[in-house]
C-alpha cells in the first residue's frame, strides 16, 4: 500500500462515513475527493477489496459501493499512530 491507498481509506472513513453496507459510499464520491481518473481509482478499489481492507456495500442503483472493514480501519490508525 502507498500513500494514496491510505488517502482512500481516510476519505472514505473520515469524510464519506462509509463504515457499513447501507452507508456505502460510491466510486463518484470517491472520485470527487481524490485527484486520480476513474480507472485507477477503479484498480485501487479492487486492489484494497482483494486485501480485505474494503468491501462492497449495497448498491446504488447501477452503481458499486464500499466500505471500510475493520482491517482497513486498524491498517489507518497503525500509520496514523
Amino acid at each position: 500500500m502507498d500513500k494514496l491507498d491510505y488517502a482512500i481509506l481516510e476519505i472514505m472513513l473520515k469524510e464519506l462515513k462509509a463504515t457499513g453496507k447501507l452507508s456505502a459510499c460510491t466510486r463518484k464520491s470517491i472520485h470527487s475527493k481524490v485527484d486520480l481518473n476513474m480507472d485507477a481509482l477503479y484498480r485501487r478499489l479492487k486492489k484494497l477489496l482483494q486485501m480485505g481492507h474494503i468491501a462492497n456495500g449495497i448498491q446504488e442503483q447501477k452503481e458499486h459501493t464500499y466500505f471500510v472493514m475493520e482491517a482497513g480501519k486498524k491498517k489507518l490508525q497503525e500509520v496514523m499512530e
